[in-house]
């Protein structure tokens, strides 16, 4: 990264904006952490409950977040350490990130390299990770509270059953579009997604044979990292 390039990607203007955003971000945490732990008594979730559930998500977390923190170093040489603590803290989308270097170094017909960055190149891979999270924002508060009315006449018509239906048919959805193009590609990370899916599913039968409680929490985990490791050793 050129002098140029560096005095504008840690200018005090990036380093405000970073902070302003990651501080939103843990303030609305903060704030729906506090309200989901005073509704779940109302509901009668019990204290045991809560604390299993914030340990499983704590163990389910450290997968993504190995996989943030080796990709923003790649994002950190050419963006800066404000862009790339911003987007990766708000949006937490790696292979987004650096698309949207890779379609500003293409543009100038470079390779996007920490070298090939200019001012402009910089400004534009800004821009266009910004553009790219508008629809995040946009949609849901468009369409949730439709989609919510829309769903809550569904179950009514169809029974409570249909409503579970429309979110496991949702959630299977939303997995096939993010896995389908890994399983296309037929390269290393296919093998990595199919080695971790065939760990995940002996690790459940393990689970519910033995009794093994602890893999309720660990298991998404070493799945995770046994699917890596396949695909590390293919490629």
């Amino acid at each position: 990264m050129s002098q140029e390039v560096r005095e504008l990607a840690y200018s005090p203007i990036l380093w405000a904006v970073t902070i302003t955003a990651i501080s939103l971000v843990l303030i609305l945490a903060t704030f729906y952490l506090v309200k989901a732990v005073k509704v779940s008594k109302e509901m009668g979730i019990t204290q045991k409950q809560l604390k299993d559930a914030a340990k499983t998500s704590a163990i389910a977390s450290i997968g993504p977040t190995i996989v943030i923190c080796v990709g923003m170093i790649s994002l950190l040489v050419m963006v800066g350490a404000p862009t790339a603590w911003m987007r990766l803290s708000v949006i937490g989308d790696i292979t987004q990130e650096l698309m949207a270097v890779g379609f500003a170094t293409d543009a100038y017909g470079l390779t996007a390299t920490a070298e090939s960055i200019t001012p402009e190149i910089l400004q534009i891979a800004v821009f266009l990770m910004a553009i790219a999270c508008i629809g995040y924002l946009t949609i849901p508060v468009f369409l949730a509270g439709k989609i919510e009315v829309f769903v809550k006449k569904l179950g009514s018509k169809g029974g409570a059953g249909t409503t579970g239906i429309i979110a496991i048919a949702a959630v299977i959805g939303c997995y096939a579009y993010v896995d389908a193009p890994y399983l296309i590609a037929l390269n290393a990370g296919t093998v990595a997604m199919i080695v971790g899916f065939l760990a995940m599913l002996i690790l459940q039968s393990i689970q519910v044979k033995f009794k093994q409680e602890w893999l309720n929490a660990w298991g998404m985990i070493i799945a995770m990292f046994v699917g890596m490791g396949a695909g590390a050793v293919v490629a």
